[in-house]
C-alpha cells in the first residue's frame, strides 16, 4: 500500500482509494479525497478526473477539469477540451471547439494534428461551430488522412464512394478501403470483401471476396457473417456447404441480421444437419480471438 503525503498539508491519502473511486464512477469522491493535498494541482489527476467526467457524460464538469489542464498547458487537456466543447448545444462553445482545433500544429507532433484535422473535417461536414462546408471536410480529412490517420482514411473512403467535397471515384474509395483492410480494420475487411462482389471500384472475385469474408467473419462481424452463408449456401466461391452456411447464418441471426431469404433456405433443414450447424457455431462463440467494430 503506498501512501502520498502533501508537502505543504498533514493530509494523506492512498492512491489505490483514488483508483477505485474513478473505477467506480464515485468522481465527486475522488475530488474529496484529495483536495486537501497537493495532488488536485497534479495534471495527471486532473486529466484522470476530467475523463472520468466524460465518461459518465457530465461534461459541464469535465470541461472545468480540461480547462485546469489546459491552464497547465496541456496539448491533451487542450484537444480533449476541444473535443468535449462539441457535445455542448450552444454554438459559442462550438466556435470555440473549432478555434482550438484550428491552433493546432504539426510541432505539437504529428499524431495529434493529425487528429485535429480530422476533428475539423468533421466540424465542416456537421456545420458545428464552422459553417457547412462538403469541400473544406474533404481537404481538412485528407489532410488528415496524409498523416495516417485510421478514421480519415475510413471517412475519406466514404468521401469518395458517396462524393461528399469530391466527385465519386470509387477506385480511390475501394483502395482506401483495401488499406484498412490489410491493417485488419474488421469493418474494412467486410466493406471491402462486398466491394469486390459488387464489383465497385475493383474487380469482381468471388474467391477473393470470400476471404476477405472469413477474416471479418472469424472475428464475428455481423455483416460478413451473413454474406458469408449465403456464400456457402449457393457456393459462390467457394464449396458448397450447408452446414457451415447454417452456422454462420445462427451466429449472424443472434447478432441482429435479419435475413428472411435464408430464414426460408433454411426452412426445411435436416435435423442432424441444424444439430452440427449448432454445434460449431456454439463452439465459435467460445472463441476469445473475436472482435467487433473498428478494431485492429
Amino acid at each position: 500500500m503506498i501512501i502520498f503525503y502533501s508537502p505543504s498539508h498533514s493530509h494523506a491519502f492512498n492512491t489505490d482509494d483514488f483508483i477505485n473511486l474513478i473505477k467506480n464512477q464515485d468522481t465527486d469522491a475522488a475530488i474529496e479525497l484529495i483536495k486537501e493535498t497537493d495532488s488536485i494541482y497534479d495534471l495527471n489527476y486532473i486529466q484522470t478526473i476530467a475523463q472520468s467526467y466524460a465518461n459518465q457524460g457530465k461534461y459541464d464538469q469535465s470541461l472545468v477539469w480540461y480547462e485546469k489542464a489546459y491552464e497547465k498547458n496541456s496539448l491533451l487537456g487542450k484537444f480533449q477540451l476541444a473535443e468535449v466543447l462539441q457535445y455542448k448545444d450552444d454554438e459559442k462553445s462550438h466556435q470555440r471547439s473549432a478555434e482550438l482545433f484550428e491552433s493546432f500544429n504539426i510541432k505539437d507532433g504529428e499524431q495529434i494534428y493529425s487528429n485535429a484535422l480530422y476533428s475539423l473535417g468533421q466540424i465542416y461536414l456537421l456545420g458545428r461551430g464552422r459553417e457547412k462546408n462538403n469541400t473544406k471536410a474533404f481537404q481538412f480529412t485528407y489532410k488528415s488522412y496524409t498523416y495516417g490517420n485510421p478514421l480519415a482514411t475510413y471517412t475519406l473512403s466514404v468521401f469518395y464512394h458517396q462524393g461528399i467535397g469530391t466527385k465519386i471515384d470509387l477506385i480511390s474509395s475501394a483502395s482506401l478501403t483495401a488499406e484498412l483492410a490489410n491493417l485488419g480494420f474488421v469493418e474494412s475487411e467486410s466493406d471491402y470483401a462486398h466491394m469486390i462482389l459488387n464489383e465497385m471500384g475493383v474487380k469482381k472475385n468471388n474467391r477473393i471476396a470470400v476471404l476477405w469474408l472469413k477474416r471479418a467473419a472469424d472475428k464475428g462481424y455481423p455483416q460478413a457473417l451473413q454474406t458469408l452463408s449465403r456464400m456457402y449456401l449457393y457456393g459462390l466461391g467457394v464449396e458448397k456447404d450447408n452446414i457451415e452456411s447454417y452456422k454462420l447464418y445462427l451466429l449472424a441471426k443472434e447478432a441482429g441480421i435479419m435475413d428472411i431469404e435464408l430464414d426460408m433456405a433454411f426452412a426445411n433443414t435436416k435435423e442432424n444437419e441444424k444439430k452440427e450447424a449448432t454445434e460449431r457455431a456454439n463452439s465459435f462463440k467460445k472463441l476469445k480471438t473475436k472482435s467487433f467494430g473498428f478494431v485492429n
